[in-house]
């Protein structure tokens, strides 16, 4: 089956960052439930049923620490509920604006957690390596870097406290300095290495071919359903047509024709990849039935 995580790399790399920018500008109470709910089905289909432990360790308690810090925090608002022993007041604006700074972090992480289940880091490379070669050898670099580093700093860690000259507290802090620069001396002499060699090859000097994208049908259609979602989603947040307010009172702006249709298809972007999932298993089922 092409499930949306098969899709190229391309549709993958405009669709998931667009989900996240909307995500983090819509407020609308409408758009924020279509966000969880949309991420948590996308996450289910990665991660199966093991999506409910991941809410119960993760995604509830942020969201349950957010909501309680804000309304301990913030003071705005003018329906009061609860006068604390400080002398503040828990106002009912501002466990509202909890709930929403609640759903939106936990919609966001579960979109990044579905993004890097979806999206490779060799796709990310080779999407800006289209691009950008000399950034693409460099984040390349790093990701090969920053694991050596740790590696031969615990390596180092390890061999200069055999040498019993490392003892008490003051032996510790002189354990991770020496340590710490012995192992960014080893690593950039690593590093000089291999770019020196790099450089040697010609890697990322010359320019980067300008091959074509060759799109599925499939992927086609969706790329063409993605970005005009994008455009008209984006018109939407400029003319403010899904806005409500927070504070001093909680206010959203009267149901129109125009706002249904945000939040129609903001609920047709969120929910693309399980509407992919739903039509590949309906056709897989149709061809076994065929069989």
């Amino acid at each position: 089956m092409r499930t949306f995580d098969r899709y190229h790399r391309a549709v993958k790399l405009i669709y998931y960052p667009a989900l996240a920018v909307l995500g983090m500008l819509y407020d609308h109470p409408v758009c924020l439930a279509i966000l969880v709910s949309g991420a948590f089905a996308q996450l289910r289909l990665c991660r199966g049923r093991r999506v409910w432990l991941d809410a119960a360790r993760l995604y509830l308690p942020v969201a349950a620490l957010a909501v309680m810090l804000n309304g301990l925090t913030a003071h705005y608002g003018v329906t009061k509920l609860l006068r604390l022993p400080w002398g503040n007041y828990v106002t009912l604006e501002a466990l509202v604006v909890g709930c929403a700074i609640a759903a939106r972090l936990a919609g966001l992480l579960m979109v990044f957690a579905v993004m890097y289940r979806s999206v490779a880091f060799e796709e990310i490379l080779a999407g800006i390596g289209r691009f950008l070669p000399k950034t693409a050898s460099m984040l390349a670099l790093a990701a090969r870097y920053v694991p050596l580093y740790a590696r031969r700093m615990t390596e180092t860690a390890r061999t200069l406290r055999l040498t019993g000259a490392y003892n008490g507290l003051s032996g510790r802090f002189r354990l991770g300095t020496d340590a710490l620069q012995a192992g960014l001396s080893r690593s950039a002499e690593g590093s000089l290495i291999t770019a020196d060699a790099m450089a040697a090859r010609g890697y990322a000097l010359a320019k980067p071919k300008r091959a074509r994208i060759r799109l599925h049908r499939d992927e086609t259609v969706c790329a063409g359903l993605i970005l005009p979602l994008i455009a008209g989603l984006a018109a939407g947040l400029a003319a403010r047509i899904a806005d409500c307010s927070y504070s001093p009172v909680f206010f959203t702006e009267p149901a129109t024709g125009a706002a249904a249709a945000i939040f129609i298809g903001y609920g047709v972007f969120v929910f693309l990849p399980v509407f992919v999932y739903c039509r590949e298993v309906l056709l897989w089922k149709r061809s076994g039935h065929k069989t």
